[in-house]
C-alpha cells in the first residue's frame, strides 16, 4: 500500500500581481503617515465542507488515482483586525441558508452571520449597512 496524490485542477497564484500591490500599498500607507491604529487586514478563508480529499490509499499496483468533480459547497469566515493589534473585529462568517439547521440550539451566536447564495464575500455584503454599523460601533467601545 502506498498514499497517492489525486490529481485534479491546479491552483494557479498571481505572484507578480500580489508583489506589485503590496510595493504599491506600502508606498501609499507610508506617504500618508497612517497610525497603526487605522490600518486594518481582512482576510478570508472558505471550507469546502462537501469536498473529498485529496489523497488515497492504493496498492503497489496502482500508478494513479481517478479524480473526480470537486464538490464546491462551501462556508467562508472574515476575519480583521488593525496593525496595532488593538482592535479585534468580531467574526463574521458567510453561508448559503438562511437558518441553519446546526445553529438551531444555539441562543447566542458570538459572530456576525450573514447569507450569500454562493457563500463567497462580495461588495454589496461588505457595504451592507448592518455588517458596516457592528464593525464600527464594535471599534467605538474600544476607544
Amino acid at each position: 500500500m502506498r498514499e497517492l496524490q489525486i490529481e485534479g485542477e491546479l491552483l494557479s497564484g498571481y505572484k507578480n500581481s500580489a508583489r506589485k500591490f503590496k510595493e504599491t500599498f506600502l508606498q501609499h500607507v507610508g506617504a500618508k503617515d497612517y497610525s497603526r491604529d487605522d490600518v486594518y487586514n481582512v482576510e478570508e478563508t472558505g471550507v469546502n465542507w462537501k469536498a473529498q480529499p485529496s489523497k488515497s490509499l492504493a496498492s503497489k499496483r496502482e500508478s494513479t488515482a481517478t479524480g473526480f468533480k470537486v464538490n464546491k459547497e462551501r462556508a467562508t469566515a472574515m476575519v480583521c483586525v488593525n496593525a496595532s493589534g488593538a482592535h479585534i473585529l468580531q467574526l463574521l462568517v458567510i453561508g448559503k441558508s438562511k437558518k441553519p439547521h446546526c445553529f438551531k440550539s444555539v441562543s447566542c451566536l458570538h459572530t456576525l452571520y450573514k447569507v450569500q447564495k454562493s457563500s463567497w464575500r462580495n461588495s454589496a455584503l461588505f457595504s451592507d449597512s448592518q455588517v458596516l454599523y457592528r464593525l464600527h460601533s464594535q471599534h467605538q467601545e474600544t476607544l
